[in-house]
């Protein structure tokens, strides 16, 4: 799938990063409300597909990082794709305090509304040292698409049969997932707790679905 906020230029300051992604997220959601209040009354029988086949008008006046080559999109990618822009949003935000250890970063890589060119988002600091993250919005308890093992073979976790590895990587790794799915992967039964274990040190507050940011960390301390 192609881009619908592009990738910035990096290396970029986490905080310029940030802005320039709030923009996008506001942008396209604000654009989406519009089409959603002026949607003609859908007949209940038809109603489902319908909306799937429902695009939001992209108009003119877009930030930088919007493609800007279309003129409208589906609106069911723009609800999931500015989900994945509020994820990685608050891990900008956490990032940038001095308890996450990464407030000294910038940013050296992002794929905002892709992460089929590489990581969702890459930090590093002046020495060399790596943070990775992986994002979704997996907005449920199961896993039937796998994103848990998918995401961790991104990382260089696990390998693709679902064993370790070999030698830990370098760095710092990171899921930045819903609630719902933290509520998953905070638990245990399932056959990759046997290699890896998840430290929660974000969770936003309030509304369902906030954002929870996990250190995934081996199972056992790396061999000397």
């Amino acid at each position: 799938m192609s881009h619908l906020v592009t990738p910035p230029k990096s290396p970029i300051p986490r905080a310029d990063l940030h802005a320039e992604l709030e923009l996008a997220h506001n942008y396209l959601a604000e654009c989406a409300k519009r089409t959603l209040q002026s949607l003609p009354e859908i007949p209940v029988r038809s109603w489902g597909s319908q909306m799937k086949r429902t695009y939001v008008q992209l108009t003119a006046d877009r930030p930088k990082h919007v493609v800007q080559d279309r003129h409208e999109h589906s609106l069911t990618e723009i609800m999931n794709q500015c989900a994945t822009l509020e994820r990685l949003i608050d891990a900008l935000t956490w990032a940038s305090i001095r308890a996450s250890g990464l407030d000294h970063y910038y940013v050296t890589a992002c794929n905002p509304t892709t992460s089929s060119t590489g990581h969702d988002l890459e930090l590093r600091d002046e020495a060399g040292n790596v943070a990775l993250f992986e994002v979704s919005d997996v907005a449920s308890t199961s896993d039937g698409n796998q994103k848990e093992r998918k995401d961790l073979q991104s990382l260089g976790c696990i390998n693709k049969d679902g064993t370790l590895n070999g030698d830990w990587p370098t760095g710092r790794r990171f899921l930045v997932v819903s609630s719902e799915f933290a509520e998953r992967l905070e638990g245990l039964g399932r056959a990759v707790c046997k290699y890896v274990r998840y430290t929660e040190v974000f969770r936003g507050a309030g509304a369902q679905g906030g954002t929870v940011v996990l250190e995934v960390k081996p199972r056992e301390p790396p061999r000397p």
